[in-house]
């Protein structure tokens, strides 16, 4: 399998457990792969598990053995926040395969959907795509214009409005791990740094809608976890997104808690 070259993208699959999403984002990501022909798309897998019955399935079926390079964790410690430590690990190793490669961090509850047969381009340092499912209020004509604006002007906003979605949504080749110490707004925290980078070096990020991104629920998720309204305040005062954003957020929660 060749993983290297100067145009590539890495699609990086961090799974955990549930062997019916595993098979189900691995799929989504092969399919992807076969339609790219002016770039190399390497589909990297880490299994985070308690053990390795996933790695091991997996394996044993050509397909996904033949398109896709499994990578073993092997020396795990008592960390805090184990799924961010896996993520960086999935990075890292993409960043020692070619460190201007563009890369995608696709979770297990997650999938790519083809909305074209046409090819997908790698034409700006930052590349959005749409998300189907939940918060999807970026993907109408009021969404883009409001995105295009928060984000050269006031990234920060994109938080309060939550108008990037997941990981998945967020292609770019800029070399930056996640924060280990944030569980709730990891994603966020790194969405921003990555924005403020290209914006004041004046980059091109650009939203692209060939493919999106869908999501689906998921019991085992971060989410499920933890008391969000506790660790939403612990975690914006560490990031200092600031009050006025922070007030922003919290009021759109109560209206959002409302109208369920």
């Amino acid at each position: 399998m060749e993983i290297s070259g100067d145009s590539s993208l890495n699609i990086l699959i961090p799974l955990f457990e549930n062997k019916e999403m595993a098979i189900r984002v691995l799929k989504s990501a092969i399919a992807f792969k076969k339609l790219q022909l002016s770039y190399n798309v390497n589909i990297i897998v880490s299994d985070d598990s308690k053990d390795r019955h996933l790695e091991v399935f997996l394996k044993t079926i050509d397909l996904y053995k033949n398109e896709c390079i499994f990578i073993s964790r092997e020396n795990k410690i008592n960390e805090v926040n184990a799924a961010v430590y896996n993520w960086n690990f999935l990075l890292s190793y993409s960043y020692k395969l070619n460190d201007t490669s563009h890369y995608m961090l696709l979770h297990h509850d997650e999938e790519i959907c083809l909305n074209s047969s046409s090819e997908f381009s790698l034409n700006s340092e930052l590349i959005i795509l749409p998300l189907i499912g939940i918060a999807r209020r970026r993907n109408n004509l009021l969404g883009i214009l409001l995105f295009k604006y928060f984000i050269v002007h006031h990234p920060k906003l994109l938080y309060c409005f939550n108008i990037i979605g997941p990981c998945g949504c967020f292609i770019n080749n800029q070399k930056m791990y996640f924060n280990t110490n944030l569980k709730w707004l990891v994603d966020v925290d790194f969405y921003l740094r990555i924005i403020n980078k290209l914006v004041n070096r004046k980059k091109s990020i650009t939203l692209n809608s060939n493919c999106s991104i869908k999501t689906y629920d998921n019991d085992s998720s971060i989410t499920s976890k933890i008391d969000v309204s506790k660790i939403l305040i612990e975690e914006t005062r560490k990031i200092k997104i600031g009050q006025p954003y922070f007030f922003i957020n919290y009021l759109l929660s109560i209206y959002k808690n409302r109208n369920l």
